[in-house]
């Protein structure tokens, strides 16, 4: 019986070669997708906190609408986002801890605060539905 040599210039030896760069290939194909979701940011990541908001659209006559973030302890302002028009879903970076979020329009609708608890390498998701009340908060600078 007569051995191949899979270096030789024999087509079994090519077929070899090419089965070994394809499966090489892959290999380093699937490493770097997993390293790729285990570094990427996101919910999995220790330390990525973020919350997601979905607003309802802002009432034609409130002048734009506004999206605020206070802090549960001692209510102090830590985040804002201003949108007009259309509902959406706004993204506010946060430390970990416990706030309180609510909608307010310029011309006095709001969106009574909702409380949520931000934890270190989760994503917290708000929905503050679609119930304006008048009046909110008067006076307030409007976006712009």
């Amino acid at each position: 019986m007569t051995q191949v040599d899979a270096h030789d210039g024999s087509p079994l030896g090519a077929i070899r070669r090419r089965c070994s760069v394809a499966v090489a290939l892959l290999a380093i194909s699937v490493a770097a997708a997993v390293a790729l979701i285990l570094i990427w940011p996101g919910p999995r990541v220790p330390g990525y906190t973020e919350a997601t908001v979905t607003v309802p659209s802002c009432p034609a006559g409130a002048g734009g609408c506004r999206l605020v973030v206070t802090r549960g302890p001692d209510g102090a302002a830590v985040a804002h986002e201003d949108w007009s028009g259309a509902g959406a879903t706004l993204g506010i970076k946060l430390p970990a801890g416990r706030y309180a979020i609510a909608a307010e329009g310029c011309a006095g609708d709001s969106i009574p605060a909702t409380a949520v608890t931000v934890t270190s390498g989760f994503h917290t998701v708000v929905d503050l539905g679609n119930y304006w009340q008048m009046p909110g908060f008067l006076g307030r600078t409007c976006p712009g």
